[in-house]
């Protein structure tokens, strides 16, 4: 493990789609495409589980043949010092968490609509908080300082003037509320206004999230005199925005929610790379410490109802009330033309496949 002190920023609800380093080019984000630019990006990080409490086992938690320490306590037994800054007391209350020396609870704010200013966020509260910690903790040995952002799970407090930014005189506007959408579109009075309100208002928060990252990238060599430093910034699940019918949760392992973005960032050795293999939450630790984890062959997307099997080429996921969808990988990023049909024996073997290790952990190469 590295000496250098480990700085990790988690969100929830960040989309890979709303980064510019999985293709996005409908809203800017200077920060992150500045941060992508000089970070090792995987393009291929998908998470097993749908729900936090799972996504954090594996992350904090140790290994379930016990082969492997959770990282606070690794980081703990190795000499360093560790804290926990996030406003999801949910999160901090999870026995993973146990194991950071310090855990620091941002208070929600009392904002009845959306803030004023990018400052009065619940990002920009949370991540002044964790340069904070930073600063007040004392550089004698090396720090793993971990901040976790409720985001798209949180309120939806972004200016209503970035929303404005992003829409023409003739689009529908913006109601002021801090509600994150959700629901069927099929349900919805109005689906297509609905879909494209939410996709402005997630476009609206990332924005805002971007000039907070960009904040704590400038304030970051400052508050760690100068010592040398790994950050890692990525989002712990998606959000669905009406891809496959739903705003909101989306427990179906569909890629607007599974797929990660993952940045990790060195400060002594900053350059762009990219790691296209198949990877899973479970690898993140390894990531994290600076280690190399196998691509794998094959990856299990667990659903409460169905599931997904994805390999190298193609990715079958199998709901358990209607047909068998095949898109082709990595080509078909977000899963937007099923071939099924024209693919009756590839869909047979994954399905085979996904049966046989529905209760089994992923596979990796020998």
């Amino acid at each position: 493990m590295s000496t250098d002190n480990l700085i990790v920023i988690s969100i929830d609800g960040l989309r890979a789609s709303a980064l510019g380093a999985y293709g996005n080019t409908w809203h800017q984000t200077p920060a992150f495409d500045a941060l992508a630019a000089q970070s090792t990006v995987c393009s291929q990080l998908l998470a097993e589980h749908w729900a936090p409490e799972q996504f954090w086992s594996s992350v904090w938690g140790p290994n379930a043949d016990g082969s492997r320490q959770s990282l606070p306590s690794h980081a703990l037994e190795l000499g360093w010092r560790s804290l926990l800054v996030t406003d999801d007391a949910t999160a901090a209350d999870l026995d993973a968490a146990s194991g950071f020396e310090t855990a620091d609870i941002v208070p929600p704010s009392d904002l009845q609509a959306p803030a004023d200013s990018v400052e009065q966020t619940a990002a920009a509260a949370t991540l002044s908080a964790l340069l904070e910690a930073i600063e007040l903790t004392p550089g004698d040995r090396p720090l793993l300082a971990w901040a976790h952002l409720r985001f798209a799970a949180g309120p939806w407090d972004a200016p209503l003037s970035l929303v404005d930014d992003l829409r023409d005189d003739d689009d529908p506007e913006a109601e002021p509320s801090l509600l994150p959408p959700s629901g069927a579109l099929a349900d919805l009075a109005e689906p297509d206004d609905a879909r494209f309100l939410a996709t402005l208002r997630y476009s609206a928060q990332v924005v805002a999230l971007d000039r907070c990252l960009g904040i704590v990238l400038q304030a970051l060599p400052e508050v760690l005199e100068g010592r040398p430093y790994r950050l890692a910034v990525l989002g712990t699940r998606g959000f669905a925005l009406g891809e496959h019918g739903r705003l909101g949760d989306e427990y179906r392992p569909y890629n607007e929610c599974r797929q990660l973005p993952v940045l990790l960032h060195r400060s002594q050795e900053p350059s762009h790379a990219r790691r296209r293999g198949l990877l899973t939450n479970a690898d993140l630790p390894a990531l994290l410490l600076g280690e190399e984890p196998s691509p794998r062959k094959k990856v299990i997307l667990h659903a409460p109802k169905g599931g997904a099997v994805q390999d190298e080429h193609w990715k079958l996921c199998v709901p358990s009330d209607a047909e068998p969808e095949l898109y082709s990988k990595p080509d078909d990023t977000w899963e937007m033309n099923d071939v099924a049909v024209r693919h009756r024996h590839e869909v047979e073997e994954l399905q085979a496949a996904l049966t046989d290790a529905s209760t089994t952990a992923n596979a990796k190469p020998a």
